[in-house]
């Protein structure tokens, strides 16, 4: 190595680190929310998942624990036949088999291992997914430091510490929408992997697949049928298969365990409701408690309403992106969750990351920058990771 490179190489590292700061700051904070975490449970990594006797012991008078405890029990035992005893809704659990199958594979299926791979694959891929985003909101003529609304997002940051699958599943969307937009053919395959990791996400894949859809329409006049049919080959192809797959993983789910994986939620779970914010009204009836939490839920209702009235005002002026059929579609969910995801305000501000994922890259494609300047706002609900230390 001459002189100059290696004085290069010694400017470009520290700039290197300036540039990726929003990344580093995730990390850094992730970091500190699982050690904290650990540290609340005498740094057994199993514990984190939050383990009830109810579905470990098989004891129906047991504690319920929390959604992580199904990630490590299917990480433990891959077998569906054997691992169902101990999961709630063993399709609804099972459907979201990637992360488990990755901790398996990583961890060489030792049993000791696969909770630190648990958790060690959610803070790398939400730290990966976090710098592809802040380089492609500069690409994009957007500010990096954006990129914390999603990074520093407490439906995602929670996920770190509890062996839940947000952080891999949106952050293969992140990776996956911004290889997309660069036209990367990676772009639609990761696309279609974050719905192995969670069904919601399947959102994301269809508003990317809806865009392409329309661009074929646009082009199928002045087109021959052998230009035509090779546009279709380039623009959709890489998106058509992850959804044949998820389809066929869905019957195979049928098949093993009676039932699809796609539904409303494990167990208890109400059905979607057909009055906007129905789940949420019918809290007003139950004690103080539930009518105190309605502030936690101004994240679900802002975000959504407005993402749905913007959406459909760029749908109706024939703008039809990915980013406003994204918005679109993970607004709607919002609007129409069940009651027994309001019921219970971790799974709310969960599901919501699709929403705040899709204001970022609806709001960075439109130039909204008034909107991402008041979405930083959303930071402020990382203290409600204080209910979990």
């Amino acid at each position: 190595m001459t002189l100059s490179e290696s004085k290069e190489r010694a400017t470009s590292f520290p700039l290197l680190i300036k540039k990726s700061w929003p990344a580093m700051l995730t990390f850094t904070a992730g970091v500190l929310f699982i050690a904290l975490r650990l540290w609340v449970y005498d740094f057994n990594p199993s514990a984190v998942a939050e383990i009830g006797t109810r579905f470990r012991d098989l004891d129906p008078q047991g504690t319920e624990g929390y959604d992580g405890q199904f990630v490590l029990y299917i990480a433990q035992d891959l077998s569906p036949g054997s691992v169902a005893e101990h999961l709630d809704v063993p399709a609804y659990r099972y459907q979201r088999i990637l992360l488990s199958l990755l901790a398996f594979v990583l961890s060489c299926g030792r049993a000791e291992v696969i909770p630190w791979m648990l958790l060690g694959i959610n803070l790398a891929i939400h730290t990966a997914a976090v710098f592809s985003l802040q380089v492609y909101l500069e690409q994009t003529g957007s500010r990096r430091h954006y990129a914390l609304i999603y990074g520093l997002w407490a439906g995602v940051m929670l996920t770190l510490g509890a062996d839940l699958h947000e952080a891999l599943a949106y952050g293969l969307v992140v990776l996956g929408w911004t290889n997309w937009r660069r036209g990367s053919r990676l772009g639609g395959f990761l696309l279609g992997l974050a719905v192995l990791a969670k069904e919601t996400t399947i959102l994301f894949w269809g508003a990317a697949f809806l865009e392409e859809l329309a661009g074929l329409w646009k082009l199928r006049e002045g087109n021959t049928r052998d230009g035509l049919l090779k546009q279709i080959i380039q623009r959709t192809v890489l998106l058509v298969f992850p959804g044949i797959f998820f389809l066929i993983w869905q019957l195979w789910l049928w098949t093993i365990f009676g039932r699809p994986g796609i539904g409303s939620g494990g167990a208890m779970a109400t059905e979607f409701e057909w009055i906007p914010y129905g789940g949420m009204f019918k809290l007003i009836p139950y004690s103080g408690y539930y009518r105190s939490i309605f502030a936690l839920y101004i994240p679900a209702v802002v975000p959504s309403l407005w993402g749905l009235i913007v959406s459909i005002k760029k749908l109706y002026a024939g703008e039809i992106s990915g980013e406003v059929l994204a918005l679109f579609l993970n607004s709607i969910m919002i609007i129409f969750l069940p009651f027994s995801s309001f019921r219970e305000p971790w799974a709310v501000i969960r599901l919501v990351t699709g929403v705040v994922l899709a204001l970022v890259l609806f709001s960075t494609k439109y130039e909204q920058k008034k909107v991402l300047n008041y979405a930083m706002f959303l930071i402020v609900y990382l203290v409600m990771l204080l209910k979990m230390l």
